[in-house]
């Protein structure tokens, strides 16, 4: 899946960061309390586990991620377009 910037908030912090919809990584968070959720794109999505890195930022496993956060389109999918 491709990585796409995002909006992210927590509390009243806002950050643009790059997502796959599945993993929010390396944002400059480490002095910021983390709750059960977080606001990508303006959508609360559950936080599945978060990992301080050496550098002190935060990568961030998103629990049932939407596809919608980052669409792609396969191949396969445009090809039975195609011949309809």
């Amino acid at each position: 899946m491709a990585w796409k910037q995002v909006v992210v908030q927590v509390g009243k912090t806002k950050l643009e960061a790059m997502s796959n919809g599945e993993y929010l990584e390396n944002l400059p968070l480490s002095d910021v309390e983390l709750g059960e959720s977080i606001k990508v794109d303006g959508k609360d999505i559950k936080i599945l586990s978060s990992v301080l890195t050496k550098d002190g930022l935060i990568n961030i496993k998103l629990a049932g991620a939407s596809p919608k956060i980052v669409k792609e389109k396969s191949e396969d999918d445009a090809n039975k377009q195609a011949k309809g």
